[in-house]
């Protein structure tokens, strides 16, 4: 301790960031040190505070303090730091980080004119008993100035409907993170509001989730979220990984060449089928809350959808009228797609009367256990049935899409292109045998996608 305390003195009145750790027999010097240089010290980052039994308070005040980092305690119970840590009082505190068991009361008034705030627990920061959505707000509505607010696995418990709470307005967000269940989420963003352009992203973590936890989630977000109209997607992507998590991202374009990513989504829950769920019940309800008139690209990847039936198809195509590109992933080569992109058989057609009129892109997934002829030998099944649709389609004005055949096994793909002739654009086909590429940003279209 002796040369710690030398070095403080040789450096005088420069600024100090401390990394400070409670280590048994430097625990109580180490404090009083720290406590003697607060008054200089610009950033103090506090791990594995639990060896302190009562937890210091650094009682002075520390005017020059702008990031404030707590990371460490024991899993028993928590460690709450006193009302009266540093005073309360730290008016340059700009950034705090809080993880792992520890916790500062969400009245403290530490809590205020923070640009960042991160909070990863277990428990309420309160501690586990202790906490309130009251409380919770009640910081939020001070700390207007946040630019970046990460809240995982911290909610209180869900307010009763019959309480009414305050609504907390974060004007100035950029970006937006919250992680817990989904019972919790959806009721602290039902009490949140926040500006349009902030990034957003909701990671949900549930045990259990039905197909009615869904549609009522999305009954609160995105629309409860922001206090002008929300952000309107223009690009959706929906990334299934193994078999029981669904990542969604949801992209607006602020210009012509620039993704800007709006909102991202994932659930994550025991596998769908111990709840009698199907992809399509979750999907389905995040499509239907995201998707509008201006969404032009859609991809599906990892996932199987060979529940979507004409209905589904036709539905999809009302809500997102002007899609352009769509790749649906595995399963969605079928008949179904192909009748349903086929346009009525009535006289006096126009292109709006096509399902997807505006379509200019298709990607599809070939199983290898697809059939790739008739049983005479004839043409492939369904690219015949699909170049028959396609030709149908241009007959009445609307434009040819390129298409792109991915064949993840070993197989002939002549017969694919074979029924189409000189009538598309383009024809790809892929024989790619590895896992799919894997889009984290919308961004990537632009290489990805043309």
């Amino acid at each position: 301790m002796a040369w710690m305390e030398k070095m403080m003195e040789r450096a005088r009145a420069v600024p100090l960031s401390l990394e400070v750790g409670a280590y048994p027999g430097l625990g109580t010097d180490m404090v009083a040190l720290v406590s003697k240089n607060m008054h200089r010290c610009r950033s103090l980052s506090l791990r594995q505070f639990w060896c302190f039994n009562p937890c210091p308070s650094f009682g002075i005040k520390a005017p020059l303090l702008q990031r404030l980092e707590i990371m460490g305690s024991q899993p028993t119970g928590g460690f709450v730091f006193p009302l009266d840590f540093l005073r309360g009082r730290a008016p340059s505190l700009r950034h705090v980080r809080i993880e792992a068991f520890s916790y500062i009361p969400w009245h403290s008034t530490l809590f205020v004119n923070l640009i960042s705030l991160e909070v990863d627990t277990a428990v309420g920061p309160n501690g586990p008993d202790e906490s309130s959505v009251e409380m919770l707000l009640s910081a939020l509505a001070r700390m207007s100035t946040l630019e970046v607010l990460s809240l995982h696995n911290c909610f209180p418990h869900p307010t009763p409907p019959t309480r009414v709470v305050a609504r907390a307005h974060l004007p100035n967000l950029r970006l937006f993170r919250v992680t817990g269940a989904l019972e919790d989420c959806a009721c602290f963003l039902r009490q949140v509001t926040t500006n349009a352009t902030a990034v957003v992203r909701v990671d949900i973590r549930s045990f259990g989730i039905s197909k009615v936890d869904v549609e009522e989630f999305f009954t609160v977000f995105p629309s409860q979220l922001y206090t002008t109209p929300p952000p309107i997607a223009q690009a959706l992507q929906f990334t299934w990984r193994n078999g029981k998590e669904l990542e969604v991202d949801a992209q607006t374009i602020q210009q012509s060449t620039e993704f800007k990513s709006s909102f991202h989504i994932s659930f994550k829950w025991k596998p769908i089928q111990s709840l009698g769920m199907s992809p399509l019940d979750l999907m389905w309800p995040c499509f239907v809350a995201l998707a509008s008139p201006q969404l032009r690209s859609f991809r599906i990847l990892q996932g199987d959808i060979k529940g979507w039936d004409v209905e589904v198809w036709r539905k999809l195509a009302h809500i997102a009228p002007g899609l352009q590109r769509l790749s649906p992933g595995m399963g969605a080569l079928s008949a179904e797609l192909c009748k349903a992109l086929r346009p009525p058989s009535e006289p006096d057609l126009a292109p709006a009367d096509c399902c997807l009129p505006e379509l200019s892109y298709l990607e599809l997934e070939v199983p290898c256990d697809l059939p790739m002829t008739t049983p005479d030998g004839g043409e492939t099944v369904l690219s015949a049935l699909l170049a028959h649709s396609l030709a149908a389609r241009a007959m009445i004005g609307c434009p040819t899409p390129e298409l792109v055949f991915s064949v993840p096994c070993e197989r002939s793909s002549k017969g694919w292109s074979e029924p189409f002739g000189d009538t598309v654009p383009g024809i790809t086909i892929r024989e790619d045998q590895g896992e799919p590429a894997v889009v984290s940003r919308i961004g990537e279209y632009k290489t990805l996608w043309g």
